[in-house]
């Protein structure tokens, strides 16, 4: 596997906090303008995206600690340290190696539909 040298800390980040490649870009957009805020239709227009995908991703990048709402707006702030560390982090090795992070975002879904299904499986006796 092409992402097995990264640690399972950054692994586990893009695995839940990161839902597709589109929304890794607007995370890195939105960080590289960090001193402005954003509203959605701004996005829209900047992105060149949908409403609904910007709206998305925005409000897992809320859930996560990567950006924060502020009115009608929104700020790349993240909410620790140690959050700020992993973007980073998945900045550099993006940069490095983006195929592996590609994937890892790809492979994401598939692995929480597993532990779905894994959860509903019958079990022997």
């Amino acid at each position: 596997m092409l992402y097995d040298r990264m640690d399972t800390g950054l692994i586990e980040f893009v695995r839940t906090c990161i839902r597709s490649v589109w929304a890794l870009e607007l995370l890195f957009f939105v960080r590289s303008q960090a001193d402005q805020s954003w509203s959605i239709e701004r996005l829209v227009r900047e992105q060149r995206s949908s409403e609904r995908a910007v709206r998305d991703a925005l409000e897992a990048f809320v859930r996560a600690g990567l950006v924060q709402q502020v009115d009608d707006a929104f700020v790349y702030r993240p909410a620790t340290p140690e959050i700020e560390n992993l973007v980073t982090r998945l900045a550099d090795t993006y940069a490095e190696r983006p195929t592996a992070v590609i994937r890892m975002i790809v492979a994401a879904p598939e692995d929480r539909l597993q532990a779905f299904l894994d959860a509903f499986r019958l079990k022997r006796d």
